[in-house]
């Protein structure tokens, strides 16, 4: 972790790809704010590896996937965190 970063938490929503009750028409309909874009976490490590402090936290929202569970947690030791 970068001992110079200056923020404490950064809270995260990972997209995936659903509809949302209520706004999307079908279940077909995906709005853009909503689409899982797989380069996201990456993004989102590299701006932590930069940005969070020492002692900082860093929290992952996100549907109930294995697949997104493992590939934070592989990002967790490829940046020791």
């Amino acid at each position: 972790m970068n001992l110079g970063g200056k923020v404490q938490l950064v809270i995260v929503d990972v997209s995936g790809n659903l509809y949302v009750p209520f706004i999307s028409k079908n279940i077909s309909n995906i709005h853009a704010w909503n689409w899982k874009v797989d380069e996201y976490i990456v993004a989102i490590f590299d701006f932590t590896n930069k940005f969070l402090a020492f002692n900082g936290a860093v929290l992952f929202f996100h549907q109930d996937d294995f697949k997104i569970l493992n590939e934070v947690k592989s990002y967790l030791e490829s940046y020791g965190f």
